[in-house]
């Protein structure tokens, strides 16, 4: 796990609480960079790194480095709207997407089961939902929540 690879750490972390709060198993949820079989349902994840944010901060060497990042987080919810009562399904992926991405939940810090987090290398300092955008796309239904996300590298991590 590389401390600079943001958006495959965060896409991780987060399939891994979301599959807990859906319960759709592995084989339903994607990152970016994901090349598997299109099934449905679905969960795709997606971190766009925005930038970092001033001031510069010292690292545990004494250099002046940027340890601040913004992240635009999407997360696309992904149904069957061609069959009849799906999209009672839909609603519920996406009302569990939204409680799992709470301010207050445990998402980030979530425990990896050998006593640490899934998140190891930084610190979520601010989450924002930023909008929900719902498209009918032939057969699909689909839900994109984004979330503006503010974290730092854990000093330790340099």
């Amino acid at each position: 796990m590389s401390t600079f690879d943001f958006e495959t750490n965060f896409e991780s972390a987060a399939k891994i609480f979301l599959e807990n709060a859906t319960g759709l198993t592995t084989t339903s949820l994607f990152s970016s960079l994901d090349q598997d079989d299109f099934v449905l349902p679905r969960l795709q994840v997606n971190a766009n790194v925005q930038g970092a944010d001033d001031p510069p901060t010292l690292n545990d060497l004494g250099f002046i480095e940027y340890s601040k990042y913004s992240i635009e987080f999407s997360i696309s919810v992904v149904t069957d709207a061609s069959i009849n009562g799906t999209q009672v399904n839909h609603r519920s992926y996406r009302a569990q997407v939204r409680e799992a991405m709470l301010l207050n939940a445990s998402n980030w810090s979530t425990s990896n089961g050998a006593g640490g987090t899934i998140l190891p290398l930084y610190e979520v300092k601010y989450q924002k939902p930023s909008g929900t955008d719902f498209e009918i796309d032939g057969d699909l239904a689909v839900s994109t929540l984004t979330y503006d996300i503010k974290f730092t590298i854990n000093p330790n991590s340099w």
